[in-house]
């Protein structure tokens, strides 16, 4: 019986002993609080300046803690104010509802103090004014102690002056409002700018800094200078391939030039973002700069827009690959070298960029994807535009130049181009695979179609040049001449067949007669060639078999012919100063006038079936 009391005594006792020791725990522990501001200005240190409710008081009897929340202001609070924390400080979060004036939290001195923030981060009502952390001579460095939020709900930027150190902790922001940041604020850990929220940066008079913490979100991301100034140069080294927003470079300011990229980088990842870039800069060039420190780089942007610079800083070479969003924009600024800097550009996605700004890069240029279409002025001694994809199209309008000292263009794997405008490069212009279509002009450069599948189309314009600029088709692909052209140099079809679609194509040309392939004269009744050469036979009869009147010497050079001219009403007139020699049995049997120069006959049989009409005087 004793036994049987001590066993019920004995657990009777234990919850007693289970509550006895919660509250003994519990007592040990710090409770999360709520304090509100009570004063206009003051030290955050001193207990008498908040209140433990909203609407007064009592008086705390203690500053607020590190699990504590706080509020800027309590009600009836009016005005702007300066809390200066007095000592290093710990809060669990904030919130500023201080709709009748600005809020700022600085230190003390000159000293830094810093500001610890835990889970419940900042929170910036809607109305708010504007609020600020820090400052240049009273600095609060802030540490993110944990993955947190700071929503700017307010139409106010909130502006955090001095350092922000995360700690690999998540730092998202939210809400419809700016929070801004010195370029060399954010350290490691990842940065979340929630759609519809931006986060911008701005660099100090003659600073520089720089960003690399690892970037998400949706929202919007700018840079901009503090004030016009010496050299402004913030660095953007993040990895940020998992953001989808916008970053948009604008300011006002000169000498402004962020840097995409740091040196010991060879991808700069921004192809899920769209890159804005605007406003003025050093000695009126348009829009603000973005450099490249990459050696050998390439800097992905899902889309490009805006007026301003791209480039390529001292002695590095960078590639701009834009178009991985797939969707159409128009960038009115410049891609430039800068200094000794390299540039270049890959086109790819399914979308259409338009260049309609002035342009200077001696990089490439390769369009693999979309459309890479040109209204404005490309040019770059050496450079190269190359179209190389099925999927791939590269079109120029009339008000469209590509200029440049060797710069070539190359059309392969099926792409299309279209060239309207009046070019002027030097280089190649070479068409595999694929179609090119001219209706602009090309000067000074040659032309080659080596491919089956190769088609070049002048539908207009005027193909111009000295005798350096030759026409080649060969492997069996097609072309069509149908301008007023003016180049010097030979014509060769070794493969294929060239139509030609105007009687003045080759009117300054020689025509090389060698090739195996095949010299269409269309529907035109009559033709001009600066000259004709070699030994392969041409018939002077049109694509319905109807007689042709062909003139040669136009170029004013003395050429030779050994092939038979064929055709039973084709003419030949001798124009021009030159000589023209023909020196095998030809069998056409229209007349023959000499209107300039000197008509040589090697051969007895030459004229055996055409009447020589007399000389022209």
């Amino acid at each position: 019986m004793q036994s049987k009391r001590i066993r019920s005594l004995t657990r009777s006792a234990i919850p007693v002993l289970l509550v006895a020791a919660l509250s003994a725990l519990t007592a040990g522990q710090a409770q999360a609080a709520a304090y509100w501001w009570d004063t206009s200005g003051g030290t955050w240190a001193t207990a008498t300046n908040w209140w433990t409710t909203s609407g007064g008081t009592p008086y705390a009897s203690s500053a607020p803690g590190a699990l504590d929340s706080v509020t800027f202001n309590g009600t009836g609070v009016n005005g702007s104010e300066t809390v200066q924390l007095g000592t290093t400080t710990s809060i669990g979060g904030m919130t500023f509802a201080n709709t009748t004036g600005t809020t700022t939290i600085d230190s003390s001195s000159t000293t830094s103090e810093a500001l610890t923030l835990g889970t419940s981060g900042i929170t910036i009502n809607s109305g708010a004014g504007a609020v600020t952390i820090g400052s240049t001579s009273n600095p609060v460095p802030i540490t993110v102690n944990a993955s947190q939020t700071w929503t700017n709900n307010s139409s106010n930027t909130f502006n955090v002056v001095n350092t922000v150190t995360n700690n690999s902790n998540l730092l998202s922001l939210a809400g419809a409002g700016t929070v801004q940041f010195n370029a060399s604020a954010l350290g490691s850990g990842t940065v979340n700018v929630g759609a519809g929220s931006t986060l911008s940066f701005y660099t100090p008079s003659g600073s520089g800094g720089t960003f690399s913490s690892v970037l998400t979100g949706a929202g919007t991301v700018s840079f901009s200078a503090y004030s016009a100034g010496n050299w402004d140069t913030p660095l953007f080294s993040s990895s940020a391939g998992g953001f989808s927003g916008t970053v948009t470079v604008a300011t006002s300011a000169s000498y402004f030039y962020p840097t995409f990229g740091s040196s010991t980088m060879t991808t700069f990842n921004l192809s899920n973002a769209t890159l804005v870039v605007s406003g003025s800069n050093y000695a009126g060039n348009p829009g603000s700069s973005i450099y490249s420190s990459m050696s050998g780089g390439t800097i992905e942007v899902g889309e490009l827009d805006g007026n301003g610079t791209l480039g390529a800083s001292n002695n590095t070479t960078t590639t701009w690959q834009i178009g991985s969003l797939n969707t159409n924009s128009t960038f009115s600024g410049r891609i430039y070298n800068f200094s000794t800097g390299t540039a270049g550009v890959s086109k790819i996605g399914s979308g259409m960029l338009t260049l309609s700004g002035s342009s200077f890069y001696t990089g490439p240029t390769m369009v693999g994807g979309g459309t890479l279409s040109l209204s404005g002025s490309l040019t770059g001694a050496g450079g190269s535009i190359t179209v190389n994809s099925a999927t791939a199209a590269f079109t120029e309008s009339p008000s469209g130049v590509i200029s440049g000292a060797g710069t070539t263009f190359t059309l392969s794997n099926g792409g299309l181009a279209a060239l309207a405008g009046a070019n002027a490069y030097t280089g190649a212009t070479t068409v595999g695979a694929g179609t090119l279509s001219l209706s602009g002009s090309l000067a000074n450069s040659s032309i080659t179609v080596n491919s089956p599948s190769g088609v070049f189309n002048q539908t207009g314009g005027v193909i111009s040049g000295g005798t350096a600029v030759t026409f080649t088709l060969s492997n069996g692909g097609s072309a069509t001449l149908a301008g007023t052209n003016t180049y010097g140099g030979n014509t060769l079809v070794s493969g294929g067949t060239l139509l030609l679609g105007s009687g003045l194509a080759l009117q300054n040309s020689s025509f090389d007669t060698s090739g195996s392939g095949t010299l269409s004269f269309g529907a035109l009744t009559a033709a001009t060639f600066g000259g004709l050469i070699n030994g392969g036979s041409l018939s002077l009869t049109n694509a319905a078999s109807a007689p042709l009147a062909l003139s040669v010497g136009n170029n004013n050079v003395g050429t030779t012919y050994s092939g038979v001219l064929s055709g039973s009403s084709g003419s030949l007139t001798k124009v021009g100063s030159g000589t023209l020699g023909l020196w095998a049995a030809n069998t056409y049997g229209g007349n023959t006038l000499v209107s300039g120069g000197t008509l040589l006959l090697g051969n007895a049989l030459a004229l055996q079936n055409s009447n020589l009409a007399p000389t022209e005087k």
